[in-house]
């Protein structure tokens, strides 16, 4: 018996309950259950929204390293609630 959509939506509020507005990618991995390399490529199809910053040292002496990239708790929560729905 398929779920109504009503019900597919509260059960993704029940899993994004209390998660902050930004996701690591190891965090969507495990909501998404599946591969960091999948989260990349669901981020360049424009799937997953990211936001992208430096932890730049306050040291002019040191370089910054690469980007730190966070999903969006709300693209989460979108592609979620599609994949339940899709027929």
């Amino acid at each position: 018996m398929k779920r109504k959509p009503i019900q597919d939506i509260e059960l993704v509020d029940n899993l994004m309950e209390g998660l902050p507005p930004l996701i690591s990618c190891k965090q969507a991995q495990g909501l998404l259950n599946i591969s960091r390399a999948s989260i990349y490529r669901l981020v360049d199809r424009g799937d997953l929204d990211k936001v992208s910053f430096n932890m730049a040292s306050t040291n002019p002496k040191k370089k910054s390293g690469k980007p730190t990239m966070r999903i969006t708790n709300t693209s989460i929560r979108k592609l979620l609630i599609q994949w339940l729905t899709k027929e």
